[in-house]
Parts: structure tokens; sequence; C-alpha cells
């Protein structure tokens, strides 16, 4: 599965980037208006985590943040996410935003923990 971007005009659904699709190979697509709901930013985040970055960063940034655009797929990683986020913002102003940890099954920890 892959998510892209496509610009509407005319009639005619234009991607804004490369298909490796065969040429008339029938695909199904889901349209998605690109004003993203929560669970939109979600699964294009993720999608983009597990097609483009996880294997690239995974043995050096465990336990790190990374926070990623999910319109143009860039992204940046540290272990505090205010500051992965901050420079992203510097290089992508109207960045819509999706953060992971690396390595564990979400960002952040929700509810009691004991401290040691």
């Amino acid at each position: 599965m892959a998510i892209i971007r496509a610009k509407y005009e005319k009639g005619v659904l234009t991607p804004l980037e490369p298909l490796e699709i065969k040429d008339g190979a029938e695909v199904v697509v889901s349209v998605v208006d690109g004003a993203a709901d929560d669970h939109t930013v979600e699964i294009r985040g993720e999608a983009i985590y597990e097609e483009s970055i996880r294997s690239r960063i995974e043995e050096t940034a465990q336990g790190k943040i990374v926070v990623i655009d999910v319109e143009s797929g860039d992204f940046e990683i540290d272990s505090d996410d205010a500051t992965a986020t901050a420079r992203l913002l510097e290089r992508c102003p109207d960045a819509l935003t999706y953060a992971v940890r690396v390595g564990q099954p979400a960002a952040y920890r929700m509810g009691p923990r004991s401290i040691s």
C-alpha cells in the first residue's frame, strides 16, 4: 500500500509524485480531503514511518522521537519531541505532524508508572 498526494483539476486526478505502478494497472483510490483529521494524520504518519523511515534509523535511534510531516515525508529525530518538532517546523512551517518513538508501540505513556 502507498499513500500519495495528488491534485484534482478539471476532472483528472494527477499524482504529485512518481508511482511504481505498471502502465494500465487498475488501482483502488481512497480520497481524503487535504484538511486531514486526526485519524488520517495517524494513517499517513504510520505509513510514511513504516515505508520510508523505520529501516533507515531503527538501529541507531532506539527510544528517540521521530516527528514526521505527513504531507511532505520530511522528518526530524531527537530524544526530545519539542526539539524535533521545532526543527521540523523551521524547515516546513505548515507541517502537519505525527510523532512516533523508535522501537516502541507508542510515542508517549499515559497513566501511572512506578518511580524507581
